[in-house]
């Protein structure tokens, strides 16, 4: 494997972890609280801001390999034509 290919296995779990940080975040701390979350045990500080950096860093990279795979698909479209 060179570079290009840990480079692809890296790009491709990067949306992962952040989902995934997302998701145990949401279960430990968003959940169990319901609706009437409000009051003095509402986590408030760094565990919101770090899964809603989590959640940023996991759409914005989705997005990048969206376009990348858009620019690859046109490129092998006009290489055919």
């Amino acid at each position: 494997m060179g570079a290009g290919a840990a480079s692809s296995t890296l790009d491709r779990q990067i949306p992962l972890v952040g989902f995934l940080s997302f998701a145990v975040y949401s279960a430990i701390f968003v959940f169990p609280l319901g609706p009437g979350a409000y009051g003095p045990g509402v986590n408030i500080g760094w565990p919101p801001r770090f899964a809603f950096f989590a959640y940023m860093l996991w759409v914005v990279t989705l997005g990048w390999q969206a376009i990348r795979c858009s620019r690859e698909a046109s490129t092998e479209i006009e290489a055919k034509a």
